[in-house]
């Protein structure tokens, strides 16, 4: 008595489960290339990116550095006003004087 085994599919001469098989890794080969050009692409735009926010961040050093010196002159020109309400009030006092003392 012989047993009696189902026939093999994949070498079963019409060769349509090994035609789907290779069709089914020619897709996915043109999925995976396509992910790695979109990888490609991102890592691209990430440096570029990178590229920016240095520049931004370089920048604001710059701006702070700017700041810095911005106050640092506001800070020495306090005493030109300050000096020209003395003397104004010094001539006023001396115009005062002048004409109450003549009088």
């Amino acid at each position: 008595m012989t047993t009696h085994q189902p026939p093999d599919p994949l070498f079963n001469g019409s060769g349509t489960i090994v035609r789907e098989i290779y069709d089914a890794v020619l897709r996915l080969t043109g999925r995976v290339d396509t992910l790695i050009s979109q990888h490609d692409e991102t890592r691209t735009d990430l440096k570029d990116h990178e590229l920016r926010i240095r520049a931004i961040e370089n920048a604001d050093k710059k701006d702070h550095d700017h700041e810095a010196r911005l106050k640092e002159l506001e800070r020495n020109r306090w005493p030109l006003p300050s000096l020209a309400l003395l003397v104004s009030l010094a001539a006023l006092i001396l115009a005062a004087m002048k004409q109450f003392g003549n009088n």
